[in-house]
């Protein structure tokens, strides 16, 4: 089964913790949308909660950061490059003005929707 952690903005929590339950075929390695937006951004709950999303990007195989075009992706980008330093997979899906030059690596794939991308999720790894 593919581990695949999920990086994206705050207010897509809910609907991301909707898909989880949708799609048990594929193990959501991070906490974050269960824990994060019920925690004040503190910096004494920030440390941990950081060190969690760490934790849950290093157990990934493969790193999916969604982005809008409203959107303005400040931590779900250090997650790509902890990811990418890491060697893991990283997909694109969305068309945030986040989404640099780093896109364009090798081990950078872009997929044009969730949907997309829960569908890929159910084919094994080798065919990501």
């Amino acid at each position: 089964m593919v581990k695949v952690y999920i990086a994206t903005k705050m207010k897509y929590a809910e609907s991301l913790r909707k898909r989880f339950l949708e799609h048990p075929e594929i193990n959501f390695t991070c906490r974050w949308p269960y824990v994060e937006p019920f925690v004040p951004p503190e910096p004494q709950h920030a440390a941990n909660f950081w060190e969690h999303d760490l934790m849950d990007v290093a157990a990934c195989d493969v790193l999916v950061c969604y982005g809008d075009e409203e959107d303005v992706l400040r931590g779900a980008l250090v997650e790509v490059g902890f990811a990418l330093g890491y060697g893991k997979e990283v997909i694109v899906v969305g068309d945030s003005p986040s989404f640099g030059t780093w896109q364009h690596l090798p081990r950078v794939k872009r997929i044009g929707t969730m949907d997309g991308v829960m569908n890929k999720g159910r084919m094994t790894w080798s065919t990501w």
